[in-house]
């Protein structure tokens, strides 16, 4: 009968699975104040680490987004740099492709012009000098269709017994290479 009045008691009264005891009260509460303490250390501790930079799940995210490398101002020329190389090397490329045709069309035009300056001589005794141009209407010259030299010129040689024509247009790599793609994209485009 004794256990039936424990048992009624407890339910009766909930408070008797509390230790009734002064000394285990003491020791339960020791043992609570422990245990918050040591949860608070902890959190403390991970709230420290991650100011920290010390690595924990949360964190990743922004250590990787820290450790970008960021491009600086050497960076930068060395970019630039490397483009010049490369377009100078696609230049240089082009105008070996373009050469033939430009020597082409550079006799064309040079013939051309020594024929209209043969008949000016025969017809005048004289050779019809003209400074840098594109077009001449004495000697029936338009350089308005050509594709790669936008003028010519037409001057004395040293002994003014005969004359020389100079074209200007694609005449260095450079040159070579603008008019040619210049002349590509007109044609295609």
């Amino acid at each position: 009968m004794s256990e039936e009045v424990k048992d009624t008691e407890k339910i009766n009264n909930p408070q008797t699975d509390i230790p009734q005891n002064n000394e285990q009260k003491g020791k339960s509460v020791q043992e609570n104040i422990a245990n918050v303490v040591e949860q608070y250390s902890s959190f403390k501790n991970q709230v420290r680490d991650s100011s920290l930079g010390k690595e924990s799940s949360s964190n990743k995210k922004v250590k990787k987004y820290k450790k970008a490398k960021k491009y600086g101002f050497s960076d930068f020329l060395v970019s630039v740099v490397t483009l010049v190389f490369l377009l100078v090397l696609l230049c240089g490329a082009i105008a070996y492709l373009a050469k033939p045709e430009i020597d082409k069309e550079s006799e064309k035009i040079t013939n051309q012009i020594s024929e209209a300056e043969s008949t000016y001589f025969g017809t005048f005794g004289k050779f019809h000098y003209l400074d840098k141009a594109g077009y001449s209407n004495t000697l029936g010259i338009n350089l308005a269709k050509s594709k790669y030299f936008t003028a010519f010129e037409v001057v004395p040689d040293e002994k003014k017994e005969n004359c020389e024509i100079r074209l200007y247009g694609a005449t260095d790599a450079f040159t070579m290479a603008y008019y040619y793609v210049k002349y590509f994209i007109d044609e295609n485009f």
